[in-house]
């Protein structure tokens, strides 16, 4: 039963959660991972109010921000590598976003200029 959970966990690890499948590598992830546990720590240090239940809060609050931190970074990651692929069609879509930005302002304009007529 043992072995049949670590290989189930271990497979999480390696193919979920890796980061080598994301442009950088073993020693990146692991600053990463550093640097995120020390900002969790100090938003659970901030949240934890002391006493009995205060080590209980400060470890939920720390494992829910590194864990929302840890798929932000993912995210991110994973968007860089796909702008690098297809960055072509991100071009197209901020031209397209700012196409229709600007036609917003434009037809605003000329709406607004119609009103003092």
């Amino acid at each position: 039963m043992n072995s049949l959970i670590y290989e189930m966990f271990q497979d999480i690890i390696t193919e979920k959660l890796d980061m080598a499948n994301l442009g950088i590598s073993f020693i990146a992830a692991a600053v990463l991972s550093y640097f995120l546990d020390k900002v969790a720590f100090q938003v659970a240090w901030d949240a934890s109010p002391g006493g009995s239940f205060g080590s209980i809060i400060h470890y939920s609050v720390r494992i829910v921000v590194f864990a929302l931190l840890w798929i932000m970074a993912y995210f991110l990651l994973w968007f860089n590598e796909w702008i690098k692929t297809n960055y072509m069609v991100f071009i197209m879509y901020i031209v397209t976003f700012a196409f229709a930005v600007a036609s917003l302002f434009f037809f605003k304009r000329i709406c607004s200029n119609t009103d003092k007529l």
